[in-house]
């Protein structure tokens, strides 16, 4: 789905929102008035994070986008009301408001939406759905966002597993992720940040990303600085703990890209042998499906 294209924005909202709506049974073309209210939903906020990232420097804020945004997905959320036990159109628009708070600041109501849709999704999807994981996802970056890393790591602990066993997640997911990540470096607690990165380096790793789209995540890590303890509230570990639990997965990264460029000079094989394996290939494209 597209996203913010003027200022190279991307919208993680939007993102995981197409993955909800590509696991579901019923067509877009269902329910008109749930459909109009999720698309001038997704069009407001599409304004509102244009507002908020060309105009005021990124700083958390109501915007008219945003303010428009909530209302249409408070009224798909009413809409859903009437649905059938197990429709996840109510949890797609309750995870789409839980980031148009965030966006705006306004943490507490971004965790009421977003555990109110983990809930819903919990309760209509196996375990192992990939719709479960990406609802986890957007509860993990709430946390982290509102400076949070501990109860987010609970969150990506659940969500990595689950994602990473379907073959990944689309490109367009990483990258915005990849953006979430960056625009929170320097504004909040850095163990949110970099739990992100690694989150997005081991989605990376399996969804077949290029070896530059790895390093270049290594360099975002690279860049974070240890967090001195007592900087935040609500730390249970300090960033310097973290940081160094970070450094034998960047590692092993390292070790892997160059391993790859040493079998490519050395041989015309491909350097992702696992392309060729129809199986991997089949959850792939699974995988690009959500």
């Amino acid at each position: 789905m597209a996203t913010i294209e003027s200022g190279g924005r991307f919208s993680l909202v939007l993102a995981l929102v197409a993955v909800f709506l590509a696991g579901s049974s019923v067509s877009w073309s269902a329910d008109d008035l749930w459909n109009q209210h999720m698309h001038a939903g997704e069009m407001a906020y599409r304004s509102g994070l244009e507002q908020k990232y060309q105009v005021g420097w990124g700083r958390a804020r109501p915007t008219l986008g945003f303010t428009e945004a909530e209302e249409q997905f408070l009224d798909a959320i009413a809409v859903a009301q009437g649905l059938p036990d197990g429709d996840l159109r109510k949890a797609e628009a309750m995870s789409a408001l839980a980031g148009t708070y965030t966006e705006e600041g306004r943490f507490s109501d971004a965790e009421n939406s977003g555990n109110q849709a983990v809930a819903i999704v919990e309760a209509s999807v196996p375990s192992d759905d990939p719709r479960l994981g990406a609802a986890l996802v957007y509860l993990a970056v709430i946390y982290d966002a509102e400076s949070r890393p501990e109860r987010a790591a609970a969150l990506w602990d659940r969500a990595l597993p689950i994602l990473k066993k379907v073959g990944g997640v689309d490109h367009e997911v990483l990258q915005q992720l990849t953006f979430t990540a960056s625009n929170l470096a320097g504004r909040v607690n850095p163990d949110g940040p970099a739990q992100m990165f690694r989150a997005i380096l081991e989605l990376s790793e399996v969804s077949g990303a290029s070896d530059n789209d790895l390093r270049i995540l290594l360099q975002h890590l690279a860049a974070l600085r240890p967090c001195p303890p007592g900087a935040f509230h609500n730390q249970q570990r300090s960033g310097l703990q973290f940081h160094a639990e970070l450094i034998p997965a960047s590692e092993m990264i390292v070790r892997a890209v160059a391993s790859r460029e040493k079998d490519a000079c050395s041989s015309k094989l491909v350097v992702h042998p696992c392309k060729c394996n129809s199986k991997t290939m089949s959850k792939r494209s699974q995988a690009r499906k959500i």
